[in-house]
């Protein structure tokens, strides 16, 4: 039988009508402030707290997802190129949407713009899903749009640009829809769901997943009291323990190697300074940090007030489930008044007693979670008061004029401080380096004081090096010294950093200001520098991957009793290893990468191994320093002559015009002689050399692999292609 046209139709209505939504919301903030720029004008964004930084960290983590690197931890070009373990202790996940996004837009503004417009899109698509199992597809879409427009939603984006806490928004509702399905039915795919969007949750923003975790265990508990049921509480505590099996690829090693690093946010903004009514309200954010508050107030106990004053209707004929909505919505109101009295200052009695509060650092950002309860209770009361509730016409009018009021002057506020204020902000210009003394080793020099250096640098500076491969993750310098020597990469030193000389392990020692320095003998040597796991980052990465193992497990048994169960009551003799076949092929394909992704996470560099020492790649523009040069200063070259297995390469340019003599002339003899003497250098030809200095039909040369690494001489300059 064929599904009604209009069940067909409203699915794309409200998906289309979300999108619409969220990007008449989100395009002021980026088509605001226009610029002329050669005759044209560009769209340029508002400036806000974060959103430079964001940028910064987009590109960095983007170009190093691109060398190959599964799980980017260092950012190698910020602090003037010392390089940042940023996402070793931030999460990464929004960065991974950032590169997928602009892997098809190829412009950053436009990708964070697109970004914006699906996730409130995406907020209000999953309210809708949540509030649609309790209330009207009309409450629910209100209070979709009130969740969407809520002003601290709003502020987010406007004001903080704190892009990764923006997109959290939509995993919210998701979580909280997971949880109550795995609490009343313990269905093993509610199990994964919960498990899942959590995880991705602690991927994403750990300061608010981190409000959640604390908020989904106080909701599992009083849901448990209130149903006499321990059972709840269990099933919700197991999907917990599975989300952060899914985020320990992050959090075990931002726990365990936080104090390796420099970690002064929680000293700038101590989460207890931060409660709504210590702002300071002379603040042009403060001010609309504290209405946003009041807005949010106003509509939350606007809403409590219908439901407690306008009773059930005694007719629910259309209501199926009574006594789980009305359960349900008391335990909305009961988060919504705490995650709510959680901003105030009059917590603080109980944010003291939980630990590691600091993590969140800022108290009013309980608002994310209270929007979802307002919006959920806003849903509530307007089904409320569309049932038959016995009111008189005017009681009636004044409640239904209430609710719409507050809303009203949510949207005010949300309209005319929260985007308007923003939008008289001035543009935002980024820097064009980012610096950020967080997260770097502890200890270190902070790297607004460190000198802007070349990369590579030998002391004593007489000594000759030559940067061959400088990416990412990897270096590869060779040098030439005459005396015991010690190299300084320009990197900070953090843990994960291994240096090989000539293949074996050295020690990757720090100076006085935490930088890379690692010790050489006299002789011509390899160094290599790489970037690999330490046993925290593997095990986080093997946890990781049996957790999305499990969650696809759990998905897959589900899906498999099901249709066992379907096929059983349809034919149950015939046709079972089909059925089984058919069940799993939905799943078989992601438990496949599941498995992959344990092994290649698992093994991708421990810290008990050694730094890849492959091919050199083709050198990059490096400055160095002391007497080491810029690899794009002179070029670099192939030596290289038609029909032959070597090329001669002269000491000196008195041994180069010999050999240039007794070449015409054939004598084999001579030229034996200056290579038995040293002053002519034997090397296999389309040898790559690096040209140092040019002279009358000559070139001096540094060769750069194969015997005589890093040895310079003359060669003529018709031998160089």
């Amino acid at each position: 039988m064929k599904a009604p046209a209009t069940s067909r139709v409203r699915p794309a209505v409200i998906v289309l009508a979300a999108i619409v939504t969220g990007t008449v919301i989100a395009a002021p903030f980026y088509f605001s402030h226009k610029e002329a720029s050669a005759g044209d004008h560009v769209s340029r964004m508002a400036n806000t707290h974060d959103m430079a930084q964001h940028l910064a960290v987009m590109e960095q983590f983007d170009k190093v997802l691109r060398t190959g690197v599964v799980y980017p931890r260092w950012l190698p070009d910020v602090n003037n190129g010392y390089g940042l373990a940023w996402t070793n202790f931030y999460p990464p996940g929004f960065y991974y949407v950032t590169s997928v996004a602009n892997a098809v837009l190829n412009d950053w503004a436009y990708t964070l713009f697109v970004i914006s417009c699906l996730s409130l899109a995406a907020s209000g698509l999953a309210f809708y899903l949540l509030s649609i199992q309790f209330y009207s597809p009309l409450a629910s879409a209100i209070g979709a749009l009130f969740y969407m427009a809520a002003p601290y939603h709003v502020l987010d984006l406007y004001w903080r640009g704190a892009m990764p806490e923006f997109v959290g928004f939509v995993l919210v509702p998701l979580i909280i829809y997971f949880a109550f399905k795995l609490g009343a039915y313990g269905r093993a795919r509610y199990y994964a769901g919960l498990g899942l969007v959590h995880g991705l949750f602690l991927l994403i923003h750990i300061p608010v997943a981190f409000l959640m975790t604390y908020a989904l265990a106080f909701f599992a508990v009083v849901w448990a009291a209130r149903e006499r049921d321990p059972k709840i509480a269990v099933r919700v505590f197991a999907g917990m323990a599975l989300a952060f099996a899914v985020g320990a690829i992050y959090l075990l090693p931002a726990f365990l190697e936080i104090g390796q690093a420099a970690e002064h946010f929680s000293a700038i903004f101590p989460y207890h300074s931060s409660y709504i009514t210590l702002l300071n309200g002379g603040d042009s954010f403060a001010k609309v940090m504290n209405l946003s508050f009041a807005a949010h107030a106003v509509v939350l106990l606007t809403a409590v007030f219908i439901l407690r004053r306008v009773s059930r209707s005694s007719t629910e004929e259309h209501d199926s489930k009574p006594e789980r909505r009305e359960s349900q919505t008391r335990l909305w109101i009961i988060m919504g008044l705490a995650t709510t009295f959680m901003c105030t200052s009059l917590s603080i009695y109980v944010s003291k007693l939980i630990p590691k509060i600091d993590v969140a650092s800022f108290a009013w950002r309980w608002l994310v979670i209270a929007g979802l309860f307002a919006a959920l209770v806003v849903a509530a009361a307007i089904d409320r008061l569309r049932e038959n509730t016995g009111l008189n016409a005017r009681w009636l009018l004044v409640c239904r004029g209430s609710i719409c009021a507050a809303i009203l002057f949510s949207f005010w506020i949300t309209a005319h401080d929260v985007m308007g204020r923003a939008l008289s902000n001035p543009a935002l210009n980024p820097p064009p380096n980012f610096l950020e003394a967080g997260f770097t080793p502890k200890g270190s020099t902070d790297p607004r004081d460190l000198p802007d250096t070349a990369r590579v640098i030998v002391e004593p500076q007489s000594q000759a090096a030559e940067i061959v491969r400088w990416e990412p993750y990897h270096r590869e310098v060779h040098v030439n010294v005459s005396t015991p020597s010690s190299v300084r990469f320009k990197t900070y030193n953090f843990p994960g950093w291994l240096a090989l000389v000539d293949d074996k392990p050295t020690p990757m020692l720090s100076d006085k200001d935490g930088v890379q320095v690692v010790e050489v003998p006299e002789g011509v040597h390899r160094i290599e520098a790489s970037f690999v796991n330490t046993l925290p980052r593997t095990v986080g990465a093997l946890l990781s991957a049996l957790g999305l193992l499990g969650v696809i497990g759990l998905a897959a048994g589900d899906r498999l009793r099901e249709s066992r169960s379907a096929a059983e009551r349809a034919s149950p003799a015939s046709g079972g290893l089909v059925r089984t076949l058919k069940a799993l092929a939905p799943v078989l394909a992601p438990a496949l990468i599941g498995v992959v992704l344990l092994f290649w996470l698992s093994s991708r560099g421990s810290s008990s191994g050694t730094p890849p020492s492959g091919p050199a790649a083709s050198p990059g523009s490096a400055a160095t320093g002391g007497n080491t040069r810029s690899q794009n200063e002179q070029g670099s070259a192939m030596l290289h002559l038609d029909g032959v297995p070597s090329i001669l390469v002269a000491v000196d340019e008195r041994a180069l015009n010999e050999l240039m003599n007794a070449l015409p002339a054939k004598d084999n003899a001579k030229v034996d002689a200056l290579v038995d003497s040293g002053r002519l250098l034997r090397v296999s030809n389309d040898l790559r050399v690096r040209v140092l200095e040019s002279g009358a039909g000559m070139k001096k040369v540094r060769i750069l692999e194969g015997e005589y690494l890093m040895a310079e001489g003359w060669v003529s300059e018709r031998w160089i292609r």
